[in-house]
């Protein structure tokens, strides 16, 4: 239905079906698609549309696949990857902590927060330029890095063009100094 990942008891409740009958139609579905030579234009669609906005967080891409007018409400798209993997089509993405990733860069969204924090504690608040360059080769844009930055909810911006930020870690003198200035602070220049 869009909605991710639920129990079977919990899918077969919305349609009045047993957990043991989803059980037994999931099998059937399963097999159906293993014998092969099963078109599937409208996933493939899909995939195509997850796999271009990857990475990002699954949320935005559930939007993005109702603006496409693939889905009638915000899909979730660990079921596209799913139903692609079923229908035996090349993925080349995940579905990790909210974020969908390529497959080789798996490893992006916690070594952008990891870098993040390391600057921070070291320079009491870093920039997307920063970042960007050191991240430079990764098929990054501003504003991916940004959203993955702000997926866990971590980043504080410290100005309205969002290019300033703290993320909580270490503490250090310079981010001691700037969180009081914060504080006191009226508004930011």
């Amino acid at each position: 239905d869009g909605h991710g990942p639920t129990t079977l008891a919990a899918a077969g409740g919305a349609e009045g079906y047993t957990r043991e009958r989803v059980r037994q139609l999931e099998a059937r579905v399963e097999k159906h698609l293993a014998a092969g030579g099963v078109p599937l234009p409208l996933t493939q669609e899909a995939l195509h549309v997850v796999q271009e906005a990857a990475p990002s967080p699954r949320s935005d891409i559930a939007r993005t696949l109702l603006e496409y007018g693939i889905s009638a409400a915000p899909f979730d798209p660990a079921g596209v990857i799913t139903a692609a993997k079923l229908g035996g089509l090349p993925v080349g993405v995940l579905a990790l902590d909210g974020l969908v990733v390529r497959e080789d860069a798996a490893a992006l969204p916690e070594q952008a927060r990891s870098l993040a924090r390391t600057l921070v504690s070291r320079n009491g608040a870093t920039s997307v330029s920063e970042l960007m360059q050191r991240l430079a080769g990764r098929g990054l844009t501003p504003a991916v890095l940004r959203r993955l930055l702000e997926h866990r909810g971590e980043v504080t911006w410290l100005d309205r063009r969002r290019e300033w930020l703290v993320v909580p870690g270490k503490r250090s003198r310079a981010g001691t100094g700037l969180r009081k200035m914060l504080s006191i602070a009226r508004s930011l220049s």
